[in-house]
């Protein structure tokens, strides 16, 4: 997963953060549904401790990359702040209930949601 999240941020200089707000990007509906079919499939093979075991450093993983990249954005308005929360709140959604998620995505919902407007203080 740590390669398919590489794969995922290789891609943030191409997204547009002023672009439509209706839906998250791509990259996080594609990352959420490749984290739910992890677990999925882990979750039927494994026991609890082991999909834990194995989730925990996922969602950690996730949590430090998406975070440093993240920092890295220069939002320039509040329609791209929006959209950059749109895609932690997707995260947040559809991830936080899972075993091992632990509290990454409230983290990373709560880092999007402090983010500053360049020319804003």
């Amino acid at each position: 997963m740590s390669d398919r999240l590489s794969a995922h941020i290789r891609n943030f200089p191409s997204i547009n953060w002023e672009a439509s707000i209706d839906r998250p990007n791509t990259y996080m509906e594609t990352l959420v549904k490749e984290t739910l079919t992890l677990n999925k499939v882990l979750s039927k093979h494994l026991p609890l401790s082991t999909l834990v075991c194995i989730m925990g450093p996922v969602f950690e993983n996730y949590k430090e990359k998406l975070m440093e990249v993240y920092s890295t954005v220069e939002l320039k308005s509040e329609d791209a702040k929006k959209k950059m929360l749109k895609d932690a709140e997707l995260f947040h959604e559809k991830l936080a209930k899972l075993d091992g998620c632990g509290g990454t995505g409230e983290v990373i919902l709560e880092m999007v949601k402090g983010k500053m407007i360049a020319g804003t203080s």
